[in-house]
């Protein structure tokens, strides 16, 4: 009797609990289907972890309950820091928001933390596309084409700001391994350093990943337009087999052990979050919707014709990994700390004011962004809703007004734009 009970209680249950399975699921799906998804994008337009990230969001919609649109948000500054920070602390925490940004956000509430307001342990991680390499690569009219030269003869490279891989990884490889790398700092993006380098600016990077070198700039690999020097990498990638990797070259056990901590994020190569606080419900739908993205047969043919790298790893995985990595012993965090400044001030770059008349080919989000021909090249210029000055038929406008085919003359530096003044 007690036995038929205990069914017969089990069964009604059942039958209650159903049900509130059933409306939470279909709150999820009722909730997805009327509302934007955002994607913070803690970089700008351009470089690798944008190229990857609208591939995200163009795909990421089927596989989502009510088949929410996805809104990318450039949010580059710091390093991507600023885009993080906005992720955590302002971004909604309902799950219609979450981010991507630069990997090296990854470990820096462990090694810096200076204007975090962000714990990546407190993070959603949704998983992450690929393994990024960086690597140290020369221009191939310098005289750089081996490890043996960075030490003798040294390398200029172009960086963004303090904290950003572009400056860290020159600066460890300096002082790790006796090498003359000269950061210039002050870029605001990749292709702003791509365009130094081609300039003249700078002889190279020190830090660029490699599936952002074969996605962005496939001629440079193709052409040998650029010599690939060492990789920062625990082991060496398999399509760069002669090129040393970071971990081979260290001279002790200490100087090991530092490089795989810096290196470690790389298995972490393109991380995807929510803020904290989102129900858990939606984390797993979120996390479901990525790894289905990822591993989309339709993604990977998109990615592949855009040369770009797929090794996924799951939120669940990114967690234990993390976890791992801040479990580090508090003596070689230390050690890890004081290796990674640059001794010498960092030099900024001058960056030169450009001026071109040009239609405008293109617009996206409404004017925040415009793409003209200079130089017979297509360029996208950043526009600034405070920064940059607006002059359409000699009055003062706003970015919004800026239309495909006006006649323009356009001031800027590097991607961003200080003047545009139309007919």
């Amino acid at each position: 009797m007690a036995q038929f009970m205990s069914r017969a209680v089990l069964g009604a249950l059942c039958l209650v609990t159903l049900p509130l399975f059933a409306a939470n699921a279909e709150s999820s799906a009722e909730f997805y289907s009327k509302t934007k998804l955002r994607m913070v994008i803690g970089a700008g337009p351009g470089g690798g972890n944008d190229t990857y990230a609208r591939l995200v969001a163009r795909h990421f919609t089927s596989h989502m309950p009510g088949k929410p649109k996805v809104i990318p948000q450039n949010r580059p500054g710091a390093s991507g820091l600023v885009g993080l920070n906005y992720l955590y602390v302002k971004a909604p925490k309902d799950g219609s928001a979450f981010g991507t940004f630069n990997r090296g956000m990854l470990i820096y509430n462990l090694l810096d933390g200076k204007g975090a307001r962000f714990d990546v342990n407190k993070l959603n991680w949704l998983g992450s596309i690929n393994k990024e390499i960086p690597l140290v690569i020369a221009w191939h009219k310098v005289p750089v084409k081996s490890f043996a030269d960075l030490k003798s003869r040294g390398l200029i490279v172009a960086g963004t700001a303090a904290g950003n891989d572009s400056v860290t990884l020159p600066a460890l490889i300096n002082n790790l391994l006796g090498t003359k790398i000269t950061i210039v700092a002050g870029y605001p993006t990749g292709e702003a350093m791509n365009l130094a380098m081609l300039r003249g600016e700078v002889e190279g990077r020190g830090s660029m990943p490699w599936t952002t070198l074969k996605a962005t700039r496939p001629d440079w690999v193709r052409d040998s337009k650029v010599n690939v020097v060492m990789q920062f990498s625990i082991s060496r990638h398999p399509g760069l087999p002669k090129v040393p990797a970071a971990a081979e070259l260290a001279p002790n056990e200490e100087v090991r052990q530092i490089i795989e901590l810096y290196a470690a994020k790389n298995e972490m190569g393109r991380p995807y979050a929510a803020p904290p606080g989102v129900p858990a419900e939606r984390v797993a739908i979120l996390r479901k919707a990525f790894m289905a993205t990822i591993t989309d047969p339709a993604f990977a043919k998109a990615a592949e014709k855009l040369k770009l790298e797929i090794a996924a790893i799951d939120g669940s995985e990114m967690q234990d990994m993390l976890k791992r990595i801040y479990a580090t012993p508090k003596a070689v965090v230390e050690r890890a700390k004081e290796v990674a400044k640059n001794r010498e001030p960092l030099k900024m770059a001058k960056i030169p004011l450009e001026k071109a008349l040009a239609k405008i080919e293109g617009i996206k989000r409404g004017g925040r962004r415009v793409i003209i021909k200079n130089g017979g090249k297509k360029v996208t210029l950043r526009v600034s809703k405070s920064k940059t000055k607006v002059t359409i038929g000699g009055k003062k406008a706003k970015r919004g007004a800026l239309k495909t085919g006006m006649d323009c003359a356009f001031e800027f530096k590097a991607t961003a734009a200080e003047k545009i003044v139309c007919k």
